[in-house]
């Protein structure tokens, strides 16, 4: 998984992602951006024409990833569930 992938995502702009593996499910799926597959220059290079030619798609993949990143990927609400499963643990102990 690409470190940076949920930071793009959550700046609500288009993702564009030369990859194959589960970042690129997680941009299919969220809609927020283009994949292509690695090694493919030509691929990419539509991508960035596609992007470019169309600011009502570029806006519409950047909602889709802020979107999901707050859906799917709060961090306060990963760290609150965090905390519980801390205290609970060390209520077992």
């Amino acid at each position: 998984m690409p470190s940076k992938l949920y930071e793009a995502m959550a700046s609500a702009r288009p993702v564009l992602l030369m990859a194959g593996d589960e970042a690129a499910k997680i941009v299919t799926d969220a809609h927020c951006g283009l994949v292509v597959k690695p090694g493919d220059i030509n691929g990419l290079v539509e991508a960035i024409k596609q992007l470019c030619a169309d600011k009502y798609l570029r806006l519409e993949m950047g909602s889709a990833g802020r979107r999901y990143v707050d859906e799917h990927f709060n961090r306060r609400e990963i760290a609150g569930k965090f905390h519980e499963f801390l205290i609970s643990q060390s209520k077992q102990n």
